[in-house]
Formats: C-alpha cells, structure tokens, sequence
C-alpha cells in the first residue's frame, strides 16, 4: 500500500497518530510543503485567506490480504 496525502500542520498529528495505530505503518515519510497563492495545482491550504504551510505524508506499506479489513 502507497498513499500519500497532504494536509495543513493543524490536523497532521492527529492523522499520523490514527495511522500509526490502526495501519502500524511506521515510520511516515513527512515533507514540508510552502505556502502557496491559489489558484494552483499545487496542494494549498488558507485560514483567513492566508496561505498556510502543509505537511506531505507517505504511507508505505504492507496492506492487509483481508478485503473487508483492507476496505476497514
């Protein structure tokens, strides 16, 4: 299993601790991502109108051969 998300620095720690317990994928690879202007292609956050920095969370590993706890 690969999947990468990015996600503003206020919701990130709460997603890595929820994936690292129920996934057990550890570590995550983390990369910080710049503020940018929308509109763009670029993942891109605001609050307020400002563009906020974002945190690039990979999740490589190994998935479950369960369909139903792989779906889960």
């Amino acid at each position: 299993m690969i999947h990468d998300i990015s996600l503003p620095y206020d919701t990130a720690e709460k997603f890595i601790k929820y994936t690292s317990e129920e996934l057990g994928i550890w570590p995550p690879w983390l990369c910080p991502l710049e503020a940018v202007e929308r509109p763009t292609f670029h993942p891109s956050a605001a609050k307020d109108g400002v563009p906020q920095p974002m945190l690039r969370i990979g999740l490589w590993g190994t998935a479950s051969k369960n369909k139903d706890t792989f779906v889960r």
